[in-house]
């Protein structure tokens, strides 16, 4: 079964009212006040039933330019729109501005109906037709079928129905998705039952007895008691049905209009990225304008910034940042209409291309490059993938699948899905068996900046190995409380450990760090040299009164010897107390020096044994001559 919602559009006093009722049998200008008066004022809900079985939701809009703002909410939501024109008056402001928000809105489907048939001759229906299929052919309903109808005479009811039936069937199935989201658009009290809301489902699936939370704000979990769809009782409503809610939990004091209900706590936004178009080209958007921001029944007034004017073929699409007042729950390719502050002109529309940007204070090539790729690659079947690339240039640093379905309001199932459709354009890694996400350029620099910090320590504390903890490491600490579970699973990806090295087991420069066992942050245990911008200059000082203290050793000196390699390389002259007591070794002499806290890379590498360190009058070593000393034997070896 098709699970489809359509919604009325057209001019005050066009008969859209009159025609639901002809058709459902149901009078949706329900109160006092559009009694009297004669009008639509608030959404009207209906529904009907096709000939191939399907039950079509129905809301119909005011068509008043008063009521805009209203409409816009009634057409949040809909699949397909039962555009109404007047043949004895034909196109008229609100059927052109209708139009223009069903346009925006990206509704591709229709069906006109040509109302008040029984007021004109057929000649001037045939003209009135012809005008109104020549004035669509420049929208997106170019194309729409137009139907004669009458309401008082029901001329023409068959083939309207079977007109909005071809059109239905032609509707491709809406996505589900995993997140359920619908905006309230009535709540009301049924005696005996509790609060009721109502709503056209955007997405996702909801069941009786499941959680759903009201946004935005903090509010109490609510359960589902149970569920209407086209007045009938129902275990499950789903994406494009028009659904009421019976719910425990949810008082009506809290509820506010603009909001929605969903089954999981979304984040809030009080600023937007967004590509708009324009309904008046010849008077394209300043700077800086004070506008009003329409999404759904959500409504603030706003501050849009001009980025930048990115085409000019049929309306002219901008990217804009918008600064709301007060905040929303959007999410990307979430549709929108902007009016003036005064709402007595609709200015435009657009989508949302990212719900949580950064504040962009200054216009650079390189944001508009980034800002017309995410838009072009968002509405097109790489979308999930240009939405974690976005998602990961926010913050420098790892993050988790989990992470990233939970900013993009998706499933991590659907999330693993999409980036099957393309190249990544990011870092995956699998740190341990955690799998960690990260922007290129982030990765680099964040290896970078972690190198550089623990170059600094090492230096600074020579006697110890052990290295830092990940929340030691500078602005690392504020990400580590962050996401405590990924930044540590960062450290230990085998990818790192194996770049790391060259054949013979030394450092090349890139990526040197290791989590350890005891949590903390130092370099790779296997090496004995680190490249760090040419490497470490090793103390000889600090290894030598190290080693003079120990109980085999009469005297000591250590030479650092230039490597082209490795920046230097430890050679170790020993002069032992008693050889044939205790024999003096590399292995000895290291296993020492670990025990006393010295750095591995500090470790020598060549051990010497010498009866006499030569020394000048005052004690000082005089290491030109081991230097010269250790270059022969260098020689002698090769």
């Amino acid at each position: 079964m098709n699970h489809l919602i359509i919604g009325t559009a057209g001019h005050v006093d066009h008969g859209k009212t009159s025609l639901i009722k002809v058709l459902t049998n149901i009078d949706c200008d329900t109160h006092r006040e559009e009694k009297e008066r004669g009008i639509t004022i608030n959404l009207g809900f209906s529904h009907i039933e096709l000939p191939h079985g399907d039950s079509l939701g129905i809301v119909d809009v005011p068509g008043h330019k008063d009521f805009i703002n209203t409409m816009v909410g009634g057409a949040c939501g809909i699949d397909m729109v039962l555009l109404v024109i007047a043949a004895d008056k034909g196109i008229m402001p609100q059927t052109i501005e209708h139009i223009n928000i069903i346009t925006a809105l990206g509704i591709r489907k229709g069906v006109v109906a040509l109302t008040k048939i029984d007021l004109v001759d057929e000649e001037l229906a045939e003209i009135a037709s012809f005008e109104i299929s020549n004035y669509l052919e420049q929208s997106t309903l170019k194309g729409a079928p137009v139907v004669g109808f009458s309401s008082v005479t029901g001329e023409g009811k068959e083939e309207l129905i079977n007109a909005i039936a071809t059109v239905a069937s032609q509707l491709e199935p809406r996505k589900v998705g995993s997140l359920f989201r619908m905006y309230i658009d009535r709540i009301f009290t049924v005696k005996g039952f509790g609060s009721v809301v109502t709503g056209s489902v955007l997405g996702g699936k909801i069941e009786v007895g499941k959680d759903l939370y009201l946004l935005p704000g903090n509010f109490p979990k609510l359960r589902v008691r149970s569920l209407e769809r086209h007045g009938s009782q129902v275990e499950s409503v789903v994406a494009g049905d028009r659904a009421a809610i019976n719910l425990i939990g949810i008082k009506n004091e809290d509820f506010i209009r603009g909001m929605m209900i969903a089954d999981k706590q979304l984040s809030e936004t009080l600023m937007v990225d967004a590509a708009i178009s324009s309904f008046d080209t010849d008077n394209p958007f300043p700077v800086w304008s004070n506008i009003t921001f329409i999404s759904g029944t959500f409504e603030s007034q706003a501050r849009m910034h001009l980025l930048s004017n990115i085409g000019e073929h049929n309306n002219l699409l901008a990217l804009v940042q918008i600064h709301l007042n007060k905040p929303a729950i959007l999410l990307v390719k979430d549709k929108f209409i902007i009016r003036n502050t005064s709402c007595t002109l609709t200015l435009g529309g657009g989508y949302v291309i990212d719900a949580s940007p950064l504040h962009h204070r200054k216009i650079t090539p390189k944001l508009i490059d980034y800002l017309t790729g995410l838009n072009n690659n968002i509405l097109g079947d790489y979308g999930v993938i240009q939405l974690v690339i976005m998602e990961l240039k926010k913050e420098p640093r790892p993050f988790s699948p989990d992470e990233i379905a939970q900013r993009l309001s998706i499933s991590v199932a659907e999330l693993e899905e999409g980036l099957l459709k393309g190249e990544h354009g990011f870092r995956s890694y699998l740190g341990g068996e955690q799998v960690i996400y990260m922007d290129e350029e982030h990765d680099k620099k964040f290896a970078h900046r972690v190198l550089n910090i623990l170059a600094e320590y090492h230096s600074k504390n020579s006697m110890v190995s052990t290295g830092l903890e990940v929340k030691e490491i500078g602005g690392i600490g504020e990400l580590y409380y962050k996401s405590p579970s990924v930044i540590p699973c960062y450290f230990k990806m085998p990818d790192l450990t194996r770049k790391a090295f060259d054949e013979e087991g030394y450092f090349r420069t890139g990526d040197l760090f290791q989590l350890k066992d005891n949590d903390c942050i130092g370099f790779f245990e296997r090496t004995r040299d680190i490249i760090i911008r040419g490497g470490f200059n090793i103390s000889a000082q600090e290894i030598e009164n190290l080693l003079i203290g120990h109980p085999a050793i009469t005297d000591a000196a250590a030479i650092p010897m230039p490597d082209e390699r490795v920046g230097e390389r430890v050679c170790l002259y020993v002069v032992p107390r008693d050889p044939q007591l205790i024999p003096v070794n590399l292995d000895l002499i290291t296993s020492f020096m670990k025990k006393r806290g010295i750095a591995v890379y500090k470790l020598p590498e060549r051990l010497e044994i010498i009866e006499r360190i030569p020394r000048n009058a005052t004690g000082k070593i005089l290491r030109h001559v081991l230097k010269e000393d250790f270059q022969n034997r260098m020689m002698q070896s090769h």
